[in-house]
């Protein structure tokens, strides 16, 4: 009896248990229900109230387009020569050094002319023993003359000395031009700037002995003022247009410094069949010495102009199964303006189709569609990020 009381206790306590755990999941459950009526589930929004595409945006432009052309180029004096004696002998002295300016005519070197002043000064001796010469045998030329009138001689006698004046006067035309070389010998042997500009590294020193034949020669002059930039202008850049004239801007080879502007100066007289192009020159003042001769730069040559053309940039053009197109701005959202492409100058797109300072998106296609709202992150006009 007493087991079976026990058994009905135990039964009794855990109906209790259970009771009391239905009623708090039944209030918990109360509470969630209570919650979720103040603090409704969100909805999915509609298509068109999502967040905005992030796009960057440039207003398409009609303008006079300016076509300019890239080009490798090389700069090169318009005067640089090697200065070499024109006769061989020793250096005695340099009148210059490493780098240094000069002028036209301005001294540069000497070479010993000890020899040849010796034998100038000795040549000049022999021509002065001929004009002597020659003088008493034109006075017995005089004499025979006025002796040969009065019979007192013969033709014979009268004619020999009439040949031993012509004698001599060939001997004094050959030493005479003896001289003359031995006085140009001499006179090379002072060495003179021919034209102004820099000089280089010197190639010699005191006391050495150069020739004519010597390849290095004694040192090189250069022009620097002005300098000439040297490239070839394409043929097909050609156009049918004046080449002379045409604007150019030099650009550094190494960094984006435009360092002159000019316009072709000089012009050859015939394309290159081996590279197809006309070789042309710029002149360029070159006062701050920024130009070295031989430097290799980047010219930007005017080719031709495009009059009040309709332009987009090259990033913003589409190309779909039905030609090309532009995504544009318009009231907030993305509208599709199908165009014609006509040519790709530079970064700039030439079309048709297009109205004249409307906002075309040049970035950030990934997400566009037809009348999806746009948010700009880049203002009108502006640059891609």
């Amino acid at each position: 009896m007493q087991e079976a009381m026990a058994i009905l206790a135990n039964r009794a306590q855990l109906a209790r248990k259970s009771v009391w755990i239905v009623l708090i999941l039944g209030a918990v459950g109360l509470l969630a229900l209570w919650a979720t009526s103040r603090h409704p589930a969100p909805r999915p929004a509609p298509s068109d109230r999502l967040v905005a595409v992030r796009v960057s945006v440039q207003t398409s432009q009609r303008q006079d387009l300016v076509d300019w052309r890239e080009l490798a180029a090389q700069v090169r004096p318009l005067e640089q020569v090697v200065i070499r004696p024109q006769v061989s002998g020793q250096v005695r002295r340099l009148y210059f050094q490493d780098g240094q300016w000069v002028r036209k005519g301005q001294l540069l070197a000497a070479l010993d002319a000890g020899q040849a002043l010796s034998e100038r000064l000795s040549t000049q001796a022999e021509l002065a023993r001929l004009d002597t010469a020659l003088a008493t045998a034109r006075t017995e030329q005089s004499r025979y003359e006025q002796l040969l009138k009065l019979q007192a001689v013969s033709g014979q006698e009268a004619e020999q000395a009439r040949s031993t004046v012509r004698q001599l006067q060939s001997q004094r035309q050959a030493v005479l031009a003896q001289l003359q070389g031995k006085q140009w010998n001499e006179a090379q042997r002072q060495i003179y700037a021919p034209f102004s500009g820099q000089l280089g590294l010197k190639q010699v020193s005191v006391g050495a002995q150069v020739s004519p034949s010597d390849p290095q020669g004694l040192v090189t002059l250069t022009q620097t003022q002005p300098m000439a930039v040297d490239f070839g202008l394409p043929e097909t850049s050609l156009n049918q247009q004046a080449v002379l004239g045409r604007p150019v801007e030099i650009w550094s080879l190494q960094q984006p410094v435009r360092l002159a502007t000019g316009r072709i100066d000089r012009v050859d007289s015939q394309v290159q069949s081996s590279t197809a192009s006309l070789p042309v020159r710029v002149l360029v003042d070159n006062a701050q010495q920024q130009f070295f001769a031989g430097q290799s730069v980047k010219v930007r040559v005017q080719v031709r102009t495009l009059p009040q053309v309709m332009t987009v940039p090259m990033p913003a053009l589409q190309q779909g199964p039905e030609g090309y197109f532009v995504w544009t701005l318009q009231q907030g959202r993305a509208r599709k303006i199908p165009v014609a492409l006509r040519e790709q100058v530079g970064e700039l797109a030439v079309v048709d189709g297009l109205p004249e300072g409307i906002a075309v998106v040049r970035s950030g296609f990934g997400r566009i569609k037809e009348g999806v709202a746009l948010s700009v992150v880049a203002g009108r006009g502006g640059p891609a990020p």
